[in-house]
């Protein structure tokens, strides 16, 4: 007999959201000033956390402790702006939003379920304060946003802890990609063994850029703006300043890359 959750799935979902938002379970378990067995327990729903410790967790994470114990109101006030919302004004058609297939996370309770959806840290690309590798824990997520399983499952089949959301910014990818818009990016592609669209950090800056694969290890970094000129660089002799971060697989409003 399958064991019983003392905790229902929204709740755990929440505490999920609260880990990527720190960086991991760990780290939670440091700042709330708990072990990792009780933050693991609450994530699996085995546990039920007392006022004191949810508050604990609630001021570690900086979330709102009614966001946190309900579901109700915005996360945390940083988190309470919804992109997408803005982007159904001014894009007729957006496929996330009015399709129920993804949306910010208050936006989710709107079109289902809760629990129908999986959440995804949003980044955005912004200019490097020094170089050196690209360290995902060092970026504050700007907001979570959320896609339904079902299209996901469909669409990409892919392994969802490895999706992240960036913003982006500069038209060096236009008409493909244009300055303002969405894209997501299966982290879990971060080799380059295809030609296609990566995210890519080049000298502490994030960009994101078509790769071509040439023999002898060498890679062309395209930007599909003619304005912008083609570049190359050789893998086997590339150090830290080069990274493939992922493949972008969607862009909205709405087109798979």
């Amino acid at each position: 007999m399958e064991k019983q959750k003392k905790l229902p799935d929204s709740f755990i979902q929440r505490m999920k959201l609260i880990v990527k938002k720190v960086g991991n379970a760990s780290k939670l378990a440091r700042l709330s000033d708990m072990s990792g067995a009780v933050i693991g327990k609450y994530l699996a729903g085995d546990s039920d956390p007392s006022r004191s410790r949810l508050l604990a967790i609630a001021e570690a994470a900086n979330v709102n402790l009614e966001w946190l114990v309900t579901g109700k109101g915005p996360m945390s006030q940083e988190y309470s702006e919804s992109i997408f919302g803005d982007a159904v004004k001014s894009r007729e058609g957006h496929p996330g939003l009015l399709e129920g297939k993804c949306a910010s996370g208050s936006e989710a309770k709107t079109l289902g379920h809760v629990d129908e959806f999986s959440f995804f840290p949003f980044l955005k690309i912004s200019r490097p304060e020094r170089s050196g590798p690209f360290m995902e824990e060092k970026m504050s997520p700007w907001q979570f946003m959320g896609c339904t399983k079902s299209w996901l499952s469909s669409e990409f089949g892919l392994y969802i802890e490895d999706l992240r959301f960036f913003s982006i910014i500069g038209n060096d990818m236009v008409p493909t990609i244009k300055p303002g818009e969405t894209i997501l990016v299966d982290r879990k592609h971060q080799n380059v063994r295809q030609d296609g669209i990566y995210l890519i950090s080049l000298d502490g800056e994030l960009m994101v850029k078509r790769l071509q694969r040439l023999p002898e290890g060498i890679v062309e970094i395209i930007s599909d703006n003619p304005a912008y000129k083609p570049f190359s660089i050789n893998l086997k002799k590339a150090n830290e300043n080069f990274q493939s971060l992922g493949s972008v697989i969607w862009a909205w409003g709405g087109r798979r890359i």
